[in-house]
């Protein structure tokens, strides 16, 4: 069974998700960053895992385009969505909001990995905005991979 997933990573935390799954996964599989490679041609795959990082409540715009534009082909195939995010309190409303409702309801797996969050790789204004937002919500740190 050949398995293609398409993801898109702000920091990295989805791709290293996007990893760890792929070596999980029996037969031929693709990772795609849609950021840089592109959309591959879905006729190649059976399965069809999608995921991203939320960043202020939102996935990134191409994910969202790719599963909007390719609905349809996608509801034929074996599907699974995922994202990353480290307020798992939000996991289930940021899920909805990240991928339409008839992919939901089609997939075969949806899950939330946790997050995680590197302060040394944040943009400057980045870090200053999760420095903010982990006081408030008294953490010295996010760290939460789910495996």
């Amino acid at each position: 069974m050949n398995t293609v997933i398409i993801f898109a990573s702000r920091y990295g935390t989805a791709r290293e998700c996007a990893e760890i799954l792929a070596r999980q996964i029996y037969g031929s599989v693709d990772l795609v960053d849609i950021q840089t490679e592109g959309v591959p041609e879905l006729a190649h795959y059976d399965q069809v895992i999608i995921g991203g990082s939320i960043w202020f409540g939102q996935i990134q715009k191409q994910i969202k385009r790719f599963c909007r534009e390719n609905i349809e082909e996608l509801t034929k195939k074996k599907i699974g969505l995922f994202i990353c995010c480290g307020l798992l309190e939000n996991a289930k409303q940021n899920i909805e909001n990240s991928f339409p409702q008839q992919l939901l309801d089609h997939a075969a797996v949806v899950e939330c990995f946790g997050g995680k969050i590197d302060l040394n790789k944040l943009s400057f204004f980045d870090r200053i905005i999760t420095n903010m937002v982990m006081k408030a919500v008294d953490q010295q740190g996010i760290s939460r991979l789910y495996w």
